[in-house]
């Protein structure tokens, strides 16, 4: 038998604020590197001697574990606790930057040796073919695999067991204030973009690629302070496992039979795929029209603090204009995939100015409307925001990879960004459908009643 659970929550107060405060700094530390990552794409490439794809990889990968994990993460918070989930995902995360930057710094001395070699043999009159490759060898050459393991996988989860702990402890303690405690919390990454995108171009300049590494892992590993303060609050709750497995269970076969979920993911899936693309390629882009690379890093602060906006002033929208919610949504998401798809021919700074701050803008207010555009769906919102989730890592996975390939082929970011703008505006098209099948459903039961 399963019985109400008796909730408490503050919904307010120094404590429950500071835990919001918590919140908004690991994501401002963690999204904030995970959407500057293209900062340091062109010298990966570099160092590895790998096309966009294969360096681009990496971040596909860290994303899609970041979202992807979600089941893992919501696991281990249930056994574990906010806090210790937290210290796992901070450590994991920290370790593989730190591994990152040892094989970088490592890999670094091939290139010096090898050059000391050929320089050696071109002095001493040696044949290029006789010169001893033994002395080559003894620094392996890179690979970009170790870093598709240690940032792409080992960052890519830890950042996982990171993420869901810092958006679930806020409803912990939230109730009538959560929309403004949510919107607070997330706008931190849009903040570190801000932030962090100029501090990872200010240290790649001075470190070099693996100094640049080892200061994201203490920058990553400050996460721990902030982890540290999450505590529930005492709850009586009731023992309600069964009826969780049917919820879950039921919940699947929901989603499968509802035409707006299913019209709701592929528009999700279609989005994140320019939304993605534009996040890993956006700076490696602009240096290719010509700009300078601190103007580069300066675009990225334009779209960070365009984010944290967009986040804040459309929650408030949306909470005035509730009943137009999807139309507001459709307009935002529209703007988004125009937006990806005309910064390919706006190559000017004051252009890709323009397009930072409409993509900014736009992406913060998306990220908004998922839980309430979900909650008009369906009752219970977990289950399918989790399976949103995953759609979204499917999307990191998939749009950047592809956009490389298609520069290693063409040598142009032209194609990709304009299958993928396309794609993303197809995606705005289909949330419309969602909306026509609720309204759809809702005249049908309304028949069945009068009948």
């Amino acid at each position: 038998m399963v019985g109400k659970s008796r909730t408490f929550r503050p919904d307010g107060g120094c404590f429950a604020w500071t835990i919001v405060a918590a919140s908004f700094m690991v994501s401002f530390l963690q999204d904030g590197f995970r959407d500057s990552f293209g900062l340091i794409l062109p010298a990966i490439c570099n160092h590895f001697d790998v096309g966009r794809a294969e360096a681009s990889l990496t971040n596909s990968l860290m994303v899609f574990l970041t979202l992807g994990s979600g089941p893992l993460a919501a696991w281990m918070v249930k056994r574990l606790g906010h806090r210790l989930t937290t210290v796992i995902g901070v450590v994991l995360s920290a370790l593989g930057l730190i591994i990152a930057g040892l094989y970088i710094q490592m890999t670094s001395d091939h290139h010096h040796q090898q050059n000391a070699t050929w320089h050696q043999g071109f002095n001493q009159g040696t044949p290029t073919g006789s010169v001893d490759h033994l002395e080559i060898l003894k620094v392996p050459a890179p690979n970009i695999l170790v870093l598709h393991i240690s940032i792409g996988v080992m960052t890519g989860l830890g950042f996982g067991l990171m993420y869901l702990p810092a958006m679930d402890i806020v409803k912990v303690y939230f109730d009538a204030n959560l929309g403004l405690a949510n919107g607070i919390a997330a706008a931190g990454s849009g903040f570190g973009q801000f932030i962090m995108a100029p501090t990872i171009n200010l240290v790649q300049e001075h470190l070099g690629l693996d100094g640049t590494m080892y200061v994201l892992a203490g920058v990553v590993a400050f996460s721990l302070l902030f982890g540290l303060m999450y505590s529930v609050p005492d709850v009586a709750i009731e023992d309600i496992e069964e009826k969780q497995k049917e919820t879950i269970k039921e919940s699947l076969m929901t989603m499968l039979k509802s035409p707006p979920m299913m019209f709701l993911i592929i528009s999700h899936f279609l989005v994140h795929l320019g939304i993605f693309v534009t996040f890993t390629f956006y700076a490696d882009r602009a240096a290719i029209f010509g700009i300078s690379r601190d103007n580069s890093t300066l675009l990225l602060s334009i779209m960070g603090v365009s984010n944290f906006l967009g986040r804040i002033i459309f929650g408030k929208l949306l909470d005035k204009f509730r009943s137009r919610t999807f139309l507001m949504v459709t307009c935002v998401l529209l703007l988004n995939g125009i937006s990806v798809l005309v910064s390919q021919f706006l190559t000017s700074f004051a252009g890709q100015a323009i397009i930072s701050a409409v993509f900014g803008a736009t992406f913060g207010a998306y990220i908004t409307s998922l839980i309430v555009v979900i909650s008009m769906l369906v009752d219970d919102i977990t289950f399918p925001f989790g399976i949103c989730l995953f759609v979204f890592a499917l999307a990191s996975l998939i749009g950047p990879t592809s956009v490389g390939h298609m520069y290693d082929v063409y040598g142009s970011y032209l194609p990709g960004f304009v299958v993928v703008g396309i794609l993303a505006i197809l995606g705005a098209a289909f949330l419309p459908l969602a909306w026509w099948a609720i309204h759809r459903r809702r005249e049908e039961r309304d028949r069945n009643v009068k009948c």
